[in-house]
């Protein structure tokens, strides 16, 4: 087992969401730049890969419930204050949030949280034009979503 699962750290819904924040911060700020010190999506999915355990343990603290989707929203809330304070380079946030779901770390259900949460609500800078940089990925979503019909989670 996992010594914050097993501690009963991660059981808690806000360490949760501080966790999947902090982990998320990490892997964005430590992951190398361009040459003109730009973040760069194919390190920052290199990287992706060897944190997606530690990001589904917190955002699935128990292996036999569905993962925590107000959690696993947070991780993308700390994705757009990351693109904001870098001046939302371009493509950057669609290609991150692709890669987090590609890798399986965030579902339908946290992009559809991350995407309803009023700005107003959730301090994290820039929604509108995150949600601008998001709307290919999100409109893929959409549709690939309806195309596999209703999920068998339950």
């Amino acid at each position: 087992g996992n010594e914050l699962v097993g501690s009963g750290l991660a059981n808690d819904l806000q360490t949760r969401k501080q966790l999947m924040r902090a982990m998320m911060r990490k892997m964005l700020t430590y992951a190398p730049r361009t040459a003109e010190g730009q973040p760069c999506p194919k390190t920052i999915e290199r990287g992706l890969k060897r944190w997606t355990s530690m990001i589904q343990v917190v955002s699935r603290p128990d292996s036999e419930q569905p993962l925590d989707a107000q959690a696993a929203a947070h991780a993308l809330f700390e994705v757009q204050g990351f693109c904001s304070e870098h001046g939302f380079p371009e493509g950057l946030l669609k290609k991150i949030y692709y890669a987090l779901y590609d890798a399986d770390v965030i579902n339908e259900s946290a992009f559809a949280i991350w995407k309803d949460t009023d700005p107003d609500a959730e301090p994290t800078p820039n929604k509108l034009k995150a949600l601008v940089q998001a709307n290919e990925f999100l409109t893929w979503l959409d549709s690939a979503t309806q195309e596999s019909g209703p999920s068998d989670d339950d």
